[in-house]
């Protein structure tokens, strides 16, 4: 994933997946390519499934953690 510099985001996620990938290319024929990089130097059987923004609601910015931390909710510990 390190190799792609359209990956801005890799994650090892629980469920159906194995992992969540962000990836932010300038045209659908570079996603293409991408696409067939991974399948490709992939020794297991890969599953792939896309989803394309059409637009962006809410933007993530930032999260505060000392604002969590200190929100009153109980600790996990």
């Amino acid at each position: 994933m390190k190799s792609i510099p359209e990956v801005v985001e890799c994650y090892t996620v629980s469920g159906e997946s194995d992992f969540f990938v962000r990836i932010i290319c300038a045209d659908m024929n570079r996603y293409l390519e991408i696409n067939e990089q991974l399948v490709s130097s992939s020794s297991n059987q890969v599953n792939i499934n896309s989803y394309v923004v059409m637009k962006e609601n809410t933007a993530f910015e930032t999260v505060n953690l000392k604002t969590l931390k200190d929100s009153g909710l109980p600790s996990p510990n």
